[in-house]
């Protein structure tokens, strides 16, 4: 049975439907950014257009580096289940635009009557996520929200805007007890070069101290 017989199979109704399209033209976006950014002359490059190209390619970073789970599947290293790789991206970027031109929801929802196996590689990944802080896909999928928050706080509308108050209510009770991959967020931070713009992060998940722990804990072993 192919993949698309298996999820007609099992049947998926329309949120999920709706967190396919939205990570889709996600995708979709980030695509476009890096597109755009190619066609930049970065020796007239100020220090704001060099952030803005840091925030872009760590946000397509969350989906496709291996490095955020690495120890929840030490294990089975080789498990790809719980990422995607980029040139992955392009082939799911394809299927929802027509012509450069990202589809409408309704667009999207008629073009899955013709066949979705270019996709079902997302369909399946979000259908496996899981309410379990062990879940790599849940850690992901957590992280990438207060990162695209602090994103919208510098790129996006004034409505979408968090102040600091909130953000920090909202990691302490939604979110610090259930992202388990905190010293590999850090790791993955350092490695993304995005460190200062991503400090209410790490303060409020406490990334540092974290660190901190895991290596005194493991000299005393």
């Amino acid at each position: 049975m192919n993949n698309d017989q298996q999820i007609r199979d099992r049947g998926w109704g329309y949120y999920l439907k709706s967190f396919v399209y939205r990570l889709l033209s996600f995708f979709y976006w980030i695509d476009k950014a890096e597109k755009d950014i190619y066609d930049f002359d970065f020796s007239v490059a100020d220090e704001s257009d060099q952030v803005y190209v840091k925030y872009v390619k760590t946000l397509e970073n969350f989906f496709c580096e291996k490095l955020l789970i690495k120890e929840m599947i030490a294990d089975n290293p080789d498990d790809s289940r719980h990422h995607f790789y980029k040139n992955q991206l392009n082939i799911f970027v394809s299927y929802v635009q027509d012509n450069g031109n990202l589809l409408s929801f309704d667009q999207f929802i008629n073009k899955l009557e013709s066949g979705f196996t270019k996709i079902s590689r997302v369909i399946s990944y979000i259908k496996e996520i899981k309410n379990d802080k062990n879940d790599p896909k849940y850690n992901i999928i957590m992280s990438f929200h207060l990162f695209l928050m602090l994103f919208l706080n510098k790129y996006g509308l004034d409505y979408q805007f968090t102040d600091r108050n909130k953000f920090h209510d909202i990691v302490k009770n939604k979110y610090y007890d259930k992202i388990v991959i905190k010293n590999e967020l850090l790791e993955f931070f350092e490695q993304n070069k995005i460190q200062k713009e991503v400090k209410w992060i790490i303060e409020d998940l406490g990334l540092e101290t974290k660190r901190k722990c895991s290596i005194f804990a493991n000299s005393n072993k």
